[in-house]
């Protein structure tokens, strides 16, 4: 019996875009929840990157260990069919100032 390989032909380009962190408090837990529950509904991968530290998007404690603080820039590269619609979730977020996690 042969095993049975799944592959994927789809290319899919990234999409990328940095925010400014305008939260007073930074990306602590309760913006960051928000975030990575946002981010899981989305066919894609998301990393987020701030100075050297990179993290999964649709991870809590990764986004918490970037130690994000107040006037951050935070980059957000989005991989997969779905990546445009993420990372315009994100911007919504940021523009709010993540006001649906208080």
């Amino acid at each position: 019996m042969e095993p049975e390989f799944a592959l994927w032909t789809g290319v899919h380009a990234s999409d990328r875009r940095m925010f400014i962190l305008n939260n007073k408090q930074g990306l602590h837990t309760r913006p960051a929840a928000l975030l990575s529950r946002t981010l899981q509904f989305f066919n894609c991968r998301v990393q987020a990157q701030c100075g050297e530290a990179v993290a999964n998007g649709a991870s809590l404690m990764g986004l918490l260990t970037l130690a994000a603080g107040y006037g951050s820039k935070i980059t957000f590269t989005a991989t997969g069919p779905e990546s445009v619609r993420a990372l315009d979730a994100v911007e919504k977020l940021f523009d709010d100032n993540f006001r649906d996690a208080y």
